[in-house]
């Protein structure tokens, strides 16, 4: 995300509503923004202007972790949703997206371990 990004302010309450309904389950967040270096401040700073201090949020300042390269963060939001074991299940995905694809995740899950089940 980034603080100057009015998609990423617009998608910000379905953000907030998905982590509220989804955190008892387990379910984290992890919001990374990605000013550089000294514009580092604007990040924390709106982290706490739009109240979103109940996630963990993160800034790598001199992309160390190579996560653009590695994610193809091109442009902001990107959402993904990533399982226990950190695989990407979905990715490139809306805000007002997130309860839709969460619950389709759920339920194929669901059908999974119900099939593992009867074997």
């Amino acid at each position: 995300w980034d603080p100057d990004c009015g998609h990423c302010k617009k998608s910000l309450p379905d953000v907030k509503a998905f982590y509220e309904k989804y955190k008892p389950q387990g379910v984290e967040l992890i919001a990374v923004c990605t000013k550089l270096y000294k514009d580092g401040q604007k990040c924390w700073d709106t982290i706490e202007e739009r109240e979103m201090t109940q996630w963990i949020n993160a800034w790598d300042p001199y992309l160390r972790s190579r996560y653009k390269q590695l994610y193809d963060v091109r442009t902001t939001p990107q959402i993904f949703i990533l399982d226990a074991d950190k695989k990407i299940l979905s990715k490139r995905i809306g805000g007002s997206q997130l309860d839709e694809v969460m619950q389709n995740i759920m339920k194929i899950d669901a059908n999974k371990a119900e099939s593992a089940a009867g074997k």
